[in-house]
């Protein structure tokens, strides 16, 4: 099957035609048409809107040639130029950076226990590193436990639009846990801990619209607190454990 996408421009004033009907006929083209769009040199560019009449020297009729792009551009002493390029054929250097930056937020209630977590990323090239702050809370029979864990997280993001569907992300991530915990037993006496092992497992899809992302996905928490120790001095024995996932929803801004 012959592969055929859309290309959704953020730089729609550089375009040089109708932004909302640029055709990619291959990875290659729609990889030329991101580096484009986001490459500050280029001033303007446009996908097969050129034509250029030919007569043809088989049957000597006048036939018409779209050129993948046309390009207007600086070079590397400042002067534009202007190029009629293949897809097939021009050599991309180096890929232009790209920025984003994401806020989740998850929430979930299971008999006596909730948990709710808020989570700031931000993502350079496709690898991510951004803080999730979880509150656990569970006012189980005979104690209370409440539990404030960061998560340290380290990500990546896939583009899945020459995949899937167009505009569409997906991040896997992990991180580790640091944080502190306090215990209300029966008879008001607290114990803390900052003793605290475990990991989080998160995917996130997202949809680009222009410079913005709508975001779902997935987060599942594993910690466990540990060391127990109350103000005078006495122990609890064991350990706390929080285990459990939540969906989580959010908002990104790419540049």
């Amino acid at each position: 099957m012959a592969y055929k996408t859309k290309y959704k421009p953020k730089n729609t004033k550089k375009y040089l035609g109708d932004p909302t009907k640029i055709i990619c006929r291959s990875t290659w083209e729609r990889k030329l048409c991101k580096y484009m769009d986001a490459n500050e040199n280029v001033i303007r560019w446009g996908s097969e809107e050129v034509v250029v009449p030919y007569v043809s020297p088989i049957d000597k009729k006048v036939h018409r040639y779209y050129p993948d792009f046309i390009v207007e551009q600086k070079n590397k002493n400042g002067k534009i130029e202007n190029k009629w390029v293949s897809g097939k054929k021009i050599k991309i250097e180096t890929e232009p950076h790209s920025f984003r930056l994401r806020f989740l937020y998850g929430s979930l209630s299971v008999e006596t226990a909730t948990s709710t977590n808020t989570s700031i990323a931000f993502i350079w090239n496709g690898w991510g590193l951004g803080q999730t702050n979880e509150n656990y809370l569970d006012e189980r029979t005979g104690e209370k436990l409440e539990f404030q864990t960061q998560f340290t997280e380290l990500s990546y993001t896939f583009d899945l639009s020459e995949l899937i569907y167009d505009s569409l992300t997906m991040t896997l991530g992990a991180g580790m846990p640091s944080g502190e915990a306090k215990i209300t037993s029966s008879t008001n006496t607290e114990y803390k801990s900052s003793t605290v092992s475990g990991y989080t497992l998160f995917s996130v899809f997202g949809i680009e619209f222009s410079y913005f992302e709508i975001l779902a996905g997935f987060r599942l928490n594993n910690i466990k607190y540990s060391e127990f120790e109350s103000s005078s001095a006495n122990t609890l024995g064991g350990d706390y454990t929080a285990w459990g996932g939540q969906p989580i929803l959010g908002l990104g801004f790419s540049f």
